[in-house]
């Protein structure tokens, strides 16, 4: 069975591609606003309802989870998704 997920390159290989680079910006917004937070990942995996290590593969960028999880991941953080979304679409162009 294929795996739902999919791996992103490191931003270095793909500098001309604004989805990939709306996406790390995506990711890095999750991260900062974790780590402003003081939260684990464990600990965000726990409130989003998402599997164990989601959050880790996504930060490092090894795996790229559904929109479902990223809303999960969103909400137990306490962001408005509209918001990140704009965010990270501002921060790509």
């Amino acid at each position: 069975m294929a795996s739902k997920h999919r791996s992103l390159k490191p931003p270095s290989e793909f500098p001309e591609d604004p989805d990939e680079r709306y996406l790390t910006e995506f990711i890095r917004i999750l991260r900062e606003e974790r780590a402003r937070q003081g939260l684990g990942e464990r600990e965000v995996t726990r409130l989003a309802e998402i599997s164990n290590g989601a959050v880790g593969r996504a930060e490092k960028l090894e795996r790229i989870p559904s929109v479902i999880v990223f809303r999960k991941w969103v909400r137990a953080l306490g962001l408005d998704w509209v918001e990140v979304c704009r965010k990270a679409d501002e921060a790509t162009y």
